[in-house]
């Protein structure tokens, strides 16, 4: 995963993205947190949390991506969701709460809808290289 440069960036959700402004303005409006993988785009970064059952953070969770799956991947459980309403790229959401519930990593994932599970492919390669400190 490489980071992208801003200017990068601009011009490749302009081309990749131009048809969709809100999912354009999102990744410009986060330029420190996304990375490149080939021509799959991802947005990734941590967000503290107030600690609560792992229950309510799923159902939270689940609110907060849209339609998701909580799955599983080397011991860690995230939630995955997929953006199916545009025809052209996917969108992928997910995100990976600590044990205690305190830190949650967050990603979003976008790619020409040929490269679906090339992203989801990425997406279990983050989670699995996820190392929570333990506080």
């Amino acid at each position: 995963m490489q980071k992208m440069q801003r200017s990068e960036l601009l011009s490749i959700t302009q081309q990749k993205l131009g048809k969709h402004p809100s999912l354009q303005s999102f990744f410009n409006n986060h330029p420190d947190d996304v990375y490149k993988v080939g021509n799959i785009m991802v947005l990734l970064n941590t967000i503290p949390r107030r600690p609560s059952s792992k229950l309510k953070a799923e159902k939270i969770t689940m609110q907060s991506i849209g339609p998701a799956s909580i799955e599983t991947v080397d011991g860690k459980r995230f939630a995955l969701g997929l953006d199916s309403t545009k025809k052209d790229v996917i969108l992928y959401r997910f995100f990976c709460v600590n044990s205690s519930n305190t830190v949650q990593v967050a990603g979003v994932v976008t790619a020409d809808i040929k490269d679906k599970e090339k992203a989801k492919a990425i997406i279990y390669d983050i989670i699995k290289g996820i190392k929570f400190k333990v506080q």
